[in-house]
């Protein structure tokens, strides 16, 4: 019997979504050809100039891509003219992390931990071949690829949950059983 509390599937999904929409409807936020030319290192805060005059939403949301992502331009995607708060895979893990949400609402079954370690595997097999060689992936195989990995991130996500879940039902506590 299933329990009639929420699933977390839904909260997340919520959650994600939303992460989802503020990183690909902030570029419409400015005019076009007005955020351009983003760039630096992971892990800083380089751009900072270009947030001033920002409404206080953009400046937080691209801010929060400067922290998180190297945002190299030309491994980014432009929308309204405008370049994107993260690059083109990072893109694609915020839209495949809700993607993978929403799969598991639509389709009751669990995914076993080699078909999401299978998810992950493109990205991090061009990225690495990227790292190591000349090749240069282009910004439609890094958004397909992070697609991917951001699908295969919210499997991981609810894999660990139900893992946690069954082992408290062994021992008698909160948890419940996952889809039985």
């Amino acid at each position: 019997m299933e329990s009639s509390e929420p699933r977390p599937e839904r909260t997340l999904l919520l959650i994600f979504a939303a992460l989802a929409l503020l990183v690909f409807l902030t570029p419409f936020l400015s005019p076009p050809g007005t955020i351009t030319g983003l760039g630096g290192g992971t892990g800083t805060i380089d751009d900072g100039d270009t947030w001033e005059g920002l409404d206080p939403l953009s400046s937080l949301v691209y801010q929060a891509g400067d922290l998180l992502c190297h945002q190299k331009e030309e491994r980014s995607l432009f929308l309204n003219g405008n370049q994107m708060p993260v690059c083109a895979r990072d893109a694609g893990l915020f839209l495949g992390v809700p993607l993978g949400f929403l799969a598991l609402l639509l389709v009751p079954y669990r995914a076993p931990l080699w078909a999401i370690v299978a998810l992950g595997a493109p990205t991090v097999i061009d990225g690495g071949v990227q790292l190591l060689t000349d090749y240069e992936s282009t910004n439609l195989i890094r958004l397909v690829t992070g697609t991917a990995a951001g699908a295969g991130l919210a499997l991981l996500m609810m894999y660990f949950y139900d893992s946690m879940a069954l082992r408290m039902d062994r021992r008698g506590g909160a948890g419940r059983n996952r889809r039985s």
